[in-house]
């Protein structure tokens, strides 16, 4: 007997500790999914900014980025494959900003919709740290983890807009580029500048970079990006020379 109320008394508080730390783990993972989610919106909301997308695109492009990596992130965390979470975060961001945009348009009129906003909407999905890694791996002649990296990036690329087209169709969207918030030439390159760090970091904070690195990266992206958007709108030089 005594034996037994040994084992049971040792028992209980195993499965006490059990139960907090599962319950530990599931509020983290929560926080982080909803961290993730913030990220991803802000990151796709300034950028939409940089796309010329006016007040009511960003704000709309932010929920839907928000509401779509977070479906990503949980899919993701239920150990189903990767895929699953691409394809729920594409129709969950194109369905959310499609709704937000019409609730917009329905309380003010007078917005002019522009569909570019979908494609800012999704694009947390792009695989950017797999399309670099893969030519670090080609660069040090690591052929098979550069192609299967390649591989990869080009696969959730596909899926992506597969149903991001799919997503366009069903709603009407087109990706019609708007002509931005009206204001001075000089304001809107330190606007540019802001939102190219508060992008960059973002994309960076997603891919789990460390801070030094996503601040360092804010950083460079800013000027680059700033100067970039700049040499198009006041040069005749095509936008993809300026952005080599």
């Amino acid at each position: 007997c005594s034996s037994d109320l040994t084992t049971i008394s040792q028992s209980r508080p195993s499965s006490s500790n059990g139960t907090v730390r599962t319950s530990s783990n599931s509020i983290f993972e929560s926080f982080l999914a909803t961290m993730l989610a913030l990220a991803a919106a802000f990151a796709c909301a300034a950028f939409m900014f940089n796309l010329g997308g006016g007040f009511a695109e960003i704000i709309c492009v932010f929920i839907a980025a928000g509401c779509g990596n977070l479906a990503r992130v949980i899919s993701n965390n239920t150990k189903k494959a990767s895929i699953i979470g691409v394809v729920s975060g594409a129709l969950v961001s194109c369905l959310v900003y499609a709704l937000s945009m019409s609730i917009a348009r329905s309380l003010f009129p007078e917005i002019i919709s522009y569909g570019s906003g979908y494609i800012g909407s999704v694009l947390f999905l792009v695989p950017g740290f797999p399309f670099i890694t893969s030519i670090l791996d080609f660069s040090k002649l690591d052929m098979r983890s550069g192609i299967e990296r390649l591989v990869y990036s080009l696969i959730i690329m596909a899926f992506a807009t597969v149903f991001c087209w799919a997503a366009a169709v069903i709603f009407g969207l087109d990706p019609a580029v708007g002509n931005g918030i009206e204001m001075s030439s000089a304001l809107r390159v330190v606007f540019r500048m802001i939102a190219s760090f508060v992008g960059v970091i973002g994309f960076s904070m997603i891919f789990n970079s460390p801070m030094k690195m996503a601040l360092l990266a804010g950083v460079l992206g800013s000027v680059a990006n700033t100067f970039r958007l700049e040499l198009t709108d006041r040069t005749n030089i095509s936008a993809v020379m300026c952005s080599f």
